[in-house]
């Protein structure tokens, strides 16, 4: 199960219990068709999740991101706040496949941390 928020000065995407693949590209689907999504930065939090999705389902979420990343998008951070070991691990995998994709991408162990960076302001 997944939560958006958009009402904040970036988009917050919270999932709860069982993770499984369908609901990460369903998240990444959802977030896609909100308005603000071209310029604001995104914050993933993952906490006290299971998960059950691999790292193809991983290498595949990032060419679907790719595919219709729009043009010339304001947004510059991605956040993914991660718990657990399994968790992390998980997250720098996906960091690691998105190493060209067009922005940021960071992993936290907690959400406070990440919320300072991404509402940072960037350096010119």
């Amino acid at each position: 199960m997944f939560i958006i928020e958009e009402h904040l000065p970036f988009i917050r995407v919270t999932f709860s219990g069982d993770v499984d693949a369908h609901q990460l590209y369903l998240a990444v689907d959802k977030v896609k068709t909100l308005e603000s999504y071209r310029d604001k930065n995104d914050l993933w939090i993952f906490r006290d999740c299971s998960t059950s999705f691999s790292h193809s389902s991983l290498m595949g979420l990032v060419t679907a991101i790719g595919q219709d990343y729009p043009a010339s998008a304001g947004r510059t951070k991605t956040a993914i706040v991660a718990t657990s070991g399994l968790l992390t691990a998980l997250a720098e995998l996906f960091r690691q496949a998105a190493l060209d994709l067009p922005y940021t991408i960071r992993i936290f162990n907690n959400p406070s941390s990440a919320e300072a960076w991404l509402e940072q302001q960037e350096e010119s």
